[in-house]
């Protein structure tokens, strides 16, 4: 998840992933150009899994962290969202 989107920004998104019972066990890896003020952690909260700066973006290291994401995924609710 981006968090500088330009119909919705990434905040809202996820608090409205977070607020859908069917939807709220996604794994959400969130990536931002953004510096995150500690207030912008607090907004994350618990909706996002793992937060990575494109700054200092690094492919294999994104991979390792989808691939620990995958079992956690509860198949049966994400099936034709992801």
């Amino acid at each position: 998840l981006d968090l500088m989107m330009p119909e919705m920004d990434g905040f809202e998104f996820l608090a409205r992933l977070q607020g859908d019972a069917t939807l709220r066990d996604i794994p959400v890896i969130v990536i931002t150009a953004r510096d995150l003020t500690a207030e912008d952690r607090r907004r994350l909260g618990a909706g996002a899994r793992d937060v990575l700066s494109k700054h200092a973006f690094d492919a294999g290291s994104f991979a390792e962290r989808l691939i620990a994401l995958l079992p956690t995924v509860n198949r049966r609710q994400t099936r034709g969202v992801i």
